[in-house]
């Protein structure tokens, strides 16, 4: 389960949060979470997977938080995917 939260400035977002086992409460170490290109769609990363399909990423440290950069351009829909080794990609 990833839980995230935005602080904002004039032309970006900065999206950080925290990754937990959802069955267990446990933070998750070295999770990644990738933000896709804006038109993206999440099969399409999943079937390509194309480092120019992904605009930014965050990797969670011991306690599970996790910062994605660079920022993301406000006014944009962002598809997103998060895993850790031993998870299914969500």
């Amino acid at each position: 389960m990833a839980r995230s939260r935005s602080a904002s400035s004039s032309s970006s977002v900065t999206l950080s949060g925290y990754l937990y086992d959802a069955d267990t409460g446990r933070p998750l170490q070295g999770g990644y979470f990738y933000v896709l290109a804006p038109g993206v769609a999440v099969s399409a990363f999943v079937r390509e997977q194309q480092e120019s399909q992904v605009i930014a990423t965050g990797k969670s440290g011991r306690d599970g938080f996790y910062t994605v950069s660079p920022g993301l351009e406000r006014g944009n829909t962002y598809s997103a995917i998060v895993f850790c080794m031993g998870y299914l990609m969500v």
